[in-house]
């Protein structure tokens, strides 16, 4: 054997190293890897969410109602209407004072079926509501234009209300409840009508 066949020979023999393979060497698995990971972040998400976000019950939304309709009686209607010139208005006004003393109590007495007491601090949003009404009101009777204003701000107060009765009706299985939100739904939508279609001439 000469030295060219021996150094055949030998590297031969010797195993050729392959390049090391990664599990996420290809392309394709790392795009896949990462969408995946992506995705199962996503879903922790999403479920952390849904459990930390409690749905609003008809409860909260009937202490809603309670102190919506007990600041609209008292801050609004009973506020403003001894000023107003028109006896058609002054009537719908009278009439809508009934609707919400209603709304009022019986909203209290729903509550306190399911051991909850009514509190008459507004939410943020609802002192919102009514802070801008009282503050056009008072603007329209030094103007001498109240009638028309408290006409039109009733109408905005009244879709307020009408919408949180329809949302309470939704949550509730209660048919004493169901039937006084109907009757007050009833009521008011009148009532909104009435303020809607008033006119000073």
């Amino acid at each position: 054997m000469n030295d060219m066949d021996y150094l055949n020979q030998i590297s031969s023999g010797v195993p050729q190293k392959s390049a090391p393979t990664s599990l996420f060497g290809d392309a394709k698995i790392r795009l896949v890897a990462i969408i995946g990971g992506i995705l199962i972040l996503v879903a922790i998400i999403l479920m952390t969410l849904s459990n930390s976000s409690a749905p609003v019950d008809a409860s909260t939304e009937l202490t809603r109602l309670y102190s919506r309709s007990d600041a609209i009686l008292e801050q609004i209607v009973r506020a403003y209407s001894s000023s107003i010139k028109s006896s058609k208005l002054r009537a719908d006004s009278s009439s809508l004072e009934s609707v919400l003393l209603n709304a009022r109590q019986s909203s209290e007495s729903f509550l306190a079926n399911l051991e909850a007491k009514p509190e008459k601090t507004l939410t943020a949003e609802d002192s919102e509501l009514v802070a801008g009404t009282v503050k056009t009101l008072t603007t329209a009777q030094l103007n001498g234009q109240l009638d028309r204003y408290y006409a039109s701000e009733l109408v905005f107060q009244i879709k307020h209300l009408l919408i949180l009765e329809s949302s309470i009706r939704s949550k509730t299985s209660d048919p004493n409840l169901t039937n006084f939100l109907n009757s007050s739904y009833d009521n008011l939508e009148r009532l909104q009508v009435n303020f809607s279609t008033f006119s000073e001439s």
